[in-house]
């Protein structure tokens, strides 16, 4: 924004990611906001420009999010990769309309998440970080909701519902209320709601491994890779093995501020050291 505070000292390829982004949506160094529009090259699916969230407490404003820029293509995973406070789950909440920003702007397929949520809502998948669910509900219903919002119905509803079930395994849990099923089972339906309901264009995942045992977690990361090959896929983790796994691109975010960016063998060209047992 216009009155913002320039810019800390970047990285470089955090400083490039943000002249990309910015001169794609017609933002001029010390201008104010512009319209998104594409400038040739690889069209990003969802573009944070200079996304921004302050928090107003008893001490003063805390900044969660600060003025955060970068995009992502199609057909691809980008993973947010920090420590508690980081600022990623503040960030996934602004781009799934939970929380409205301070300030900045994204846009998911070119709508944007200031006037364009319910044309959102229709494209994207979401995975929170915890709950989700209702316990009195059973797994199939849980499915059934998220279908029927999605435009499926009848016969075609049923079909959808049981193809869910079989590729995440959770066709013996189908009668089971969530109160009963483990917290695997849990973390695998959350992710078929997300991923699969309706097919989404953009799916966000926030951690969504945590707590999961160990074959839980690598199901969890196949069916991932597997989304990533036609939606675009936002993952927030803790973990540096989850995000070498499946993400093309790794942003690691800290105090609110993107540090580094890059492919997974760019970062490890750059920043790595030393040996892994």
């Amino acid at each position: 924004e216009r009155g913002d505070p320039p810019f800390p000292p970047e990285d470089v390829d955090v400083a490039a990611e943000r002249v990309r982004i910015e001169s794609r949506s017609g933002i001029a160094a010390g201008s104010g906001m512009a319209a998104g529009s594409e400038a040739g090259g690889q069209v990003d699916r969802v573009r944070l420009v200079r996304l921004r969230k302050a928090f107003e407490t008893v001490e003063g404003s805390t900044v969660a999010v600060d003025r955060l820029t970068f995009g992502v293509p199609a057909c691809s995973c980008f993973a947010l990769l920090g420590p508690n406070g980081a600022g990623k789950t503040t960030t996934m909440s602004m781009l799934t309309g939970d929380i409205r920003p301070s300030s900045g702007d994204a846009t998911l397929c070119s709508f944007s998440i200031w006037t364009g949520l319910l044309s959102i809502f229709r494209l994207t998948g979401f995975c929170p970080q915890f709950g989700g669910l209702w316990p009195h509900m059973k797994l199939r219903q849980h499915l059934a909701l998220y279908l029927s919002l999605k435009g499926f119905s009848g016969a075609a509803l049923e079909a959808e519902a049981q193809r869910i079930e079989t590729a995440y395994g959770l066709a013996p849990h189908a009668a089971k209320r969530v109160s009963n099923l483990s917290g695997g089972t849990r973390r695998k339906l959350s992710a078929a709601i997300a991923l699969s309901c309706g097919r989404p264009m953009v799916v966000f995942l926030d951690e969504p491994t945590t707590g999961v045992d160990v074959s839980t977690r690598r199901f969890l990361w196949d069916r991932i890779s597997e989304a990533s090959s036609t939606a675009t896929v936002l993952l927030s983790t803790h973990y540096m093995d989850e995000a070498d796994a499946l993400a093309h691109r790794i942003g690691i975010m800290a105090r609110g501020q993107l540090r580094v960016i890059g492919s997974p063998q760019h970062l490890k060209s750059r920043h790595g050291g030393g040996y892994r047992l």
